[in-house]
């Protein structure tokens, strides 16, 4: 296996993905705020949700971290407690994690 060159990075994710059984409200502003909340953690790049009109049962919420450390703080923080109560006060049926790294070129700006 090849290692990263040194004009390549790695950013940490996290991914969420939530099922209901009953349509949840959309929406919802306890669980954007949240997110809204997570994503001002330090290494947070970005923590976001994402549903579809066509099937509102299923959504998406990624976490996006410049590195692993910070990604792994965050499992033991408040925020992370207060997204996963909202998601169960909004009948959540199936709530699924997953994490890992993204390697990527680095870009220089010309």
């Amino acid at each position: 296996m090849s290692q990263p060159s040194e004009e390549q990075g790695f950013e940490s994710y996290n991914q969420i993905r939530v099922h209901f059984h009953v349509c949840p409200s959309l929406p919802c502003l306890e669980v954007q705020g949240a997110l809204d909340r997570l994503a001002l953690l330090p290494g947070c790049i970005d923590y976001a949700l994402t549903y579809w009109q066509q099937n509102a049962f299923q959504w998406s919420i990624a976490g996006v971290w410049t590195n692993e450390e910070d990604r792994n703080r965050h499992y033991c923080g408040e925020q992370i407690q207060v997204l996963f109560k909202c998601l169960i006060q909004q009948s959540a049926s199936l709530i699924i994690c997953s994490e890992g790294q993204i390697l990527h070129p680095e870009t220089e700006n010309i």
